[in-house]
């Protein structure tokens, strides 16, 4: 893999989270295929599936506006893997705290989860794209937030 490509992953994969806290949607929407496989169900509670990249955000945006005033995503260490037996396909395995922002009868809290995504990409048209995320809940808690 050449340090472009490696480059190129980190990237996308840095986008997400970035993307994500800005709420820049259509943006975000740019760095899958059309149709990824996405398992989040250790967060979301929903079935691991093929779904349509608008789907998909149209979700996120929809849960993380409901909820979360705001969002913190912090990835931590990246491992980049370029498959051998298949060209134009990588993985990318990141360490990710992410700080969701609540607010409850007045109260503010902090819903802090950490966890590991496994990124599958492949590279179209010269651009690395994300074509399945798995999350992996290493752990989690809520805690108030001070006045």
């Amino acid at each position: 893999m050449s340090t472009t490509d490696k480059e190129q992953i980190k990237e996308t994969v840095a986008a997400v989270a970035e993307l994500s806290d800005l709420k820049q949607w259509e943006k975000l929407e740019s760095l899958f295929i059309d149709k990824p496989y996405v398992d989040e169900e250790q967060l979301t509670k929903q079935l691991p599936g093929i779904t349509t990249v608008r789907g998909l955000i149209a979700t996120w945006k929809k849960e993380l506006s409901a909820y979360f005033y705001a969002t913190r995503r912090n990835v931590n260490k990246m491992v980049i893997n370029l498959s051998r037996s298949r060209k134009n396909h990588a993985e990318c395995v990141t360490d990710q705290r992410t700080s969701y922002f609540i607010t409850d009868r007045g109260q503010r809290y902090v819903w802090e989860v950490v966890g590991t995504y496994t990124y599958k990409l492949v590279k179209r048209a010269g651009q690395w794209k994300i074509a399945q995320i798995h999350f992996n809940l290493k752990q989690q808690y809520v805690r108030p937030l001070a006045v």
